[in-house]
């Protein structure tokens, strides 16, 4: 199957129709990982619950080595929602290059109860921090290893412990994304009820994440207020609230004819704002926070109880909602 034929499997209609925000889960979803400046793409394909892993090479001496790894995930369990065993990836012998692909198309649409063990005979970190990049911390892995062969076990992030406050940052950031994709989504189909119930949830997590890294976190944490990334968060921050209270006050108006281009700017403005957030300002806060790990373990806790509601109040001060009926 040549790429053009993918591109026209994956993409039936204008990119437009089918949602460009990055977490829009729909009757597809699919991905594709770049290996050695494009001579290799994996698609993971997944149509009404079966999933597809279509490979494109244009490297014969790739070939072998991911027909090996296909044969060996063809001969374990599938990954479906009714599993709860783990899928066994075997890529031992094989180099990153070729092992990344098949781990990537595993656990693209890892689900809540689904599990995924790898056997590796190198130290698969850098591969895995690669694949979770890819799925922007949508899963988290621990391993284990005798010395010459490595078992890495990957979950769903949903279901994992924070590991210090900028991993708990990144999740948020991906609950979020999720929330506002099906806003979109619902302000598209005109499920306006839809949208407004989920969009209030959305409206009091983002204020919550807004306080938590506006006036705990970068205070502390830094990164340049006054020139750098954490100024560059701040001026953002500012205007993911004004657009967000755009979107707010557009349903209260009833304008439902302006509403899904309103939250197709916001949900840029969200995917931009977080990409960069999380590559310039995160390394920054990681490696501050965790110089001082007693102060990691109190900001991380901390966090989790500002995220629940325990700050309210004072959100609600600093943000608040004044076109809402008390």
């Amino acid at each position: 199957m040549t790429a053009a034929a993918i591109r026209h499997l994956a993409y039936p209609g204008p990119q437009s129709q089918i949602d460009t925000h990055r977490q829009r889960r729909d009757l597809f979803a699919l991905k594709s990982a770049y290996l050695r400046d494009r001579l290799c793409v994996a698609y993971s394909l997944d149509i009404k619950g079966h999933s597809y892993l279509i490979l494109w090479l244009s490297v014969p001496s790739l070939e072998t080595g991911v027909n090996q790894g296909l044969h060996r995930m063809a001969t374990q369990q599938s990954i479906s929602p009714a599993h709860t065993n783990p899928t066994l990836i075997d890529v031992r012998g094989m180099s990153n290059a070729v092992a990344q692909p098949l781990v990537y198309a595993a656990t693209i649409r890892l689900a809540i109860g689904q599990r995924v063990q790898v056997l590796a005979d190198t130290d698969p970190d850098a591969m895995m921090r690669a694949v979770a990049f890819q799925l922007r911390n949508a899963i988290s892995w621990r391993f284990e290893s005798d010395g010459k062969v490595w078992q890495i076990n990957i979950q769903p992030r949903a279901e994992a412990e924070a590991k210090d406050v900028v991993d708990l940052l990144t999740w948020d950031h991906y609950r979020l994304d999720r929330q506002f994709a099906d806003i979109l989504a619902a302000a598209n189909e005109q499920r306006i009820a839809d949208a407004e119930s989920i969009f209030n949830d959305y409206w009091i997590g983002l204020r919550r994440h807004v306080h938590l890294e506006n006036n705990v976190l970068g205070p502390t944490l830094g990164g340049g207020e006054e020139k750098g990334p954490l100024a560059d968060m701040l001026f953002e921050h500012d205007s993911i609230i004004v657009q967000s209270r755009l979107v707010e006050e557009t349903l209260l108006e009833k304008d439902y004819d302006m509403l899904p281009a309103i939250c197709a700017v916001l949900s840029g403005s969200l995917a931009k704002h977080e990409n960069r957030e999380e590559t310039t300002l995160f390394p920054i806060w990681q490696s501050t926070d965790n110089s001082d790990r007693g102060r990691a373990a109190e900001f991380l806790a901390r966090a989790k109880e500002l995220l629940a509601g325990a700050e309210d109040r004072q959100i609600d001060k600093e943000f608040p909602s004044s076109l809402r009926p008390d």
